[in-house]
């Protein structure tokens, strides 16, 4: 967080745990003073508003003829890697090793093999992640494995989708949200939930109560993100107890994060597979609701046009039948979307603000400059958070540091060369802001 108002854009290496296997600690100096409260809430607010707005392996040491790639020295003959990501699994430090591996070889290509995934290999350069996200962005797809991977939680929503449908998605959620009506309808609930937020933060500190800041901003995410996105009040977030619906979907992302699932275990219920059918079925009941009470939104006038499912549905001729399950795997990307990022990012925030007072103060002094009127309560509007931009560059900082979604699984299509090093439509890629993966069969400076 130091020098905070000079954003480097280059990559840089940091400390993050994926957002499955984040148990934030409470940080009771977070509720000491009251006036904190308003600057969570102008934070939230301002987070959410964002979010919603834009929804051939080497051996050890061994090089090909134009770039060095390396594999770690613990790889072991046959099994590879498997024992390095089965500790680093358990332990939930897995960037905090690719990190390591990153600095001792000044960060250059590393190639990870573990039975039973796809061969991997991690890259360290932003000119390696413009290829693979900009430049070469067509030739880079989630591929079928990890579409099949996710296909039982995402089905086939836009984060498990590749080609056509994918494009189809993106595009219609796009427009969606640049529709004047959906977004004063963000608006409004984003304000009411935030007003929520600060209540319960003031209970806290008047009960002189610790709060676990991430459960909480989960429970706020997902509570506003299901009245965006399908129009309905999901009852968690000034509540007690952990809604059903997010404790299944965190033990399902957890499962998910393995790569690779036994049936026979799904089918006779048994172990971490045994609990996965059973979290699925929680969660495709909780979504199946949803989609019942948005289609039944569908019908009603007043109700037209102010959320994402019904807007969905007023763009669709009348004659069209929608898919109940279609629909399902729309509300289930679109909570991740909302809940898990938002969250995260808020979460790390306020865990860089408890070690940085000075950037702390200054956005205390920014907020209470820049809309007084804050003093005696409420949330900001979306005109009010423009005015804030050392807080915008705070958080713009912490997803640096940060970032909310740490994978993001890309494949190349054909034959193609990144940063002086060539790769097949074998290897499977994973892209951190540091991590690139790839896959079975692949040769590498071939």
């Amino acid at each position: 967080m130091e020098g905070l108002p000079n954003l480097n854009p280059m990559v840089s290496f940091w400390k993050v745990t994926r957002g499955a296997h984040v148990t934030m600690l409470p940080i009771s100096t977070l509720t000491e003073k009251s006036s904190e409260n308003l600057v969570i809430v102008a934070i939230s607010s301002l987070v959410l508003l964002f979010a919603a707005s834009r929804l051939k392996t080497t051996k050890r040491g061994s090089t090909d003829k134009r770039a060095k790639i390396h594999a770690p020295d613990s790889t072991l003959p046959l099994i590879g890697n498997t024992w390095d990501l089965l500790i680093h699994g358990v332990k939930g430090d897995m960037h905090d090793f690719t990190t390591r591996l990153g600095k001792q070889l000044n960060a250059e290509p590393i190639v990870i093999r573990a039975l039973g995934i796809p061969r991997n290999i991690i890259l360290f350069t932003p000119e390696a992640f413009e290829d693979v996200l900009k430049t070469q962005f067509h030739n880079f797809e989630k591929g079928p494995f990890m579409c099949e991977n996710l296909r039982d939680l995402l089905g086939d929503g836009i984060f498990a989708v590749d080609g056509d449908p994918w494009v189809h998605q993106r595009k219609t959620a796009s427009h969606l949200f640049t529709m004047r009506t959906l977004r004063e309808s963000m608006t409004t609930v984003i304000q009411r939930h935030a007003v929520t937020l600060y209540a319960i933060l003031q209970r806290a500190c008047d009960n002189h109560n610790t709060l676990d800041l991430f459960k909480l901003f989960n429970r706020f995410t997902i509570e506003a993100f299901a009245e965006i996105g399908f129009g309905v009040h999901m009852g968690c977030l000034d509540s007690d107890k952990e809604h059903p619906f997010q404790k299944a979907f965190d033990r399902a992302q957890r499962v998910f994060n393995f790569d690779s699932h036994d049936q026979t275990q799904r089918w006779l219920g048994l172990g971490v597979e045994g609990q996965l059918r059973r979290d699925i079925e929680v969660i495709d009941k909780t979504v199946m609701d949803i989609v019942e009470k948005a289609l039944s939104h569908g019908k009603d006038e007043e109700k037209k046009g102010t959320d994402i499912v019904s807007l969905f549905l007023d763009k669709t001729p009348k004659s069209h039948q929608f898919d109940p399950n279609y629909l399902r795997n729309i509300v289930v990307n679109f909570l991740i979307a909302g809940r898990d990022t938002t969250a995260q990012a808020l979460s790390w925030f306020f865990v860089n603000l408890s070690n940085e007072p000075r950037v702390e103060a200054a956005i205390r002094k920014e907020i209470e400059d820049k809309l007084p009127t804050l003093k005696a309560g409420g949330a900001p509007a979306m005109q009010d958070v423009s005015e804030l931009v050392y807080l915008e560059a705070a958080l713009k900082e912490t997803l640096r540091l940060h970032p909310s979604v740490p994978f993001e699984p890309k494949q190349a299509r054909e034959d193609t060369t990144l940063s002086d090093w060539d790769v097949c439509p074998s290897w499977f890629g994973n892209r951190s802001s540091n991590v690139l993966y790839g896959s079975n069969d692949a040769s590498v400076g071939a």
